[in-house]
């Protein structure tokens, strides 16, 4: 190993190579106190870094000496924030964002609506955020609530939520339930229902 503060930071810049078939490969090399990444493109060079800061926040201040050639073994390695239940704070999204990107997951799964609460907003329908996404009370998970509990993300935080997902290689898929699992949306509009 060497001391952090002895390693040429100089050749980190990626290389991207084609001697590097899957686009999210890369191969890391911190020997000689110069940390060198090559990658078979910009996510592979990415998930080179989230290794490199795994090895760096690990530590006692140096850097160990290794070689290491990696790649997904999955196309698809996603995770899921069910924001219909409980409402997160676009701060906490991005936390959890940020430990998904160390863990080199790349599809974010959005749960936005469902029977408790309807989380975005739709201009041509306001009462989905005026009354669907608002409940009298919570009894979900570790939220015990008698009072209002809610709220929505404007059009403003989730191109926000987006575009830092794609600023660390994530995808984001938005799940709206329908047709069922819509009472937040027939509490709204109650002539959506095929009673």
């Amino acid at each position: 190993s060497i001391a952090l503060s002895a390693v040429d930071r100089s050749a980190m810049k990626p290389d991207i190579t084609p001697d590097i078939k899957n686009p999210e490969g890369y191969e890391l090399d911190t020997s000689g106190g110069i940390i060198r990444i090559r990658a078979g493109g910009p996510r592979g060079a990415f998930y080179a870094t989230r290794t490199l800061r795994q090895l760096v926040d690990g530590g006692d201040g140096y850097l160990p000496s290794v070689f290491i050639k990696d790649e997904p073994a999955f196309p698809y390695r996603g995770f899921m924030l069910d924001s219909a239940r409980h409402m997160t704070s676009v701060d906490d999204i991005k936390k959890l964002i940020d430990a998904a990107a160390l863990l080199k997951m790349n599809v974010f799964h959005w749960h936005l609506t469902d029977d408790q609460d309807w989380r975005f907003d739709v201009p041509d329908y306001p009462a989905l955020t005026q009354i669907g996404a608002w409940r009298s009370g919570s009894d979900f998970g570790k939220v015990h609530s008698s009072e209002r509990y809610g709220g929505y993300y404007t059009p403003a935080e989730i191109r926000d939520v987006v575009a830092y997902c794609a600023k660390q290689h994530i995808e984001v898929i938005p799940e709206v339930d329908m047709p069922g699992h819509m009472i937040a949306a027939i509490a709204s509009y109650p002539h959506l229902s095929c009673t």
